[in-house]
């Protein structure tokens, strides 16, 4: 009889939840193993917690360098087509004078 009373009691919760929110409890398919490595305790305090935040980071961190250098690069490609530029016209200037001073 009390065992009816319970199971009847964790029904009616379960339905009282999924009125509340408008979901139902899910089950959590490692509910056993993990009761089995923590004994029901809720109050555990890891030593340390397993996260991927640190890799995330790691990798945002990456590809803002990668982004930088291929702004360098771009920069310096324009920088060299420039002094490319002035040598080619400073080469112009100089074959023109040297004309001048001949032609003169």
């Amino acid at each position: 009889m009390a065992a009816n009373k319970i199971g009847n009691n964790r029904t009616s919760t379960q339905n009282e939840y999924k009125e509340e929110t408008g979901k139902a409890r899910s089950k959590w398919l490692y509910l056993n193993n993990m009761n089995e490595i923590f004994g029901n305790r809720e109050n555990i305090k890891p030593d340390y917690l397993a996260s991927n935040i640190a890799q995330a980071r790691l990798k945002i961190e990456n590809q803002k360098f990668v982004n930088e250098l291929e702004e360098r690069k771009e920069e310096r490609e324009i920088e060299c087509e420039k002094l490319n530029w002035e040598k080619e016209r400073f080469v112009k200037e100089q074959e023109f004078k040297f004309k001048l001073e001949i032609d003169g």
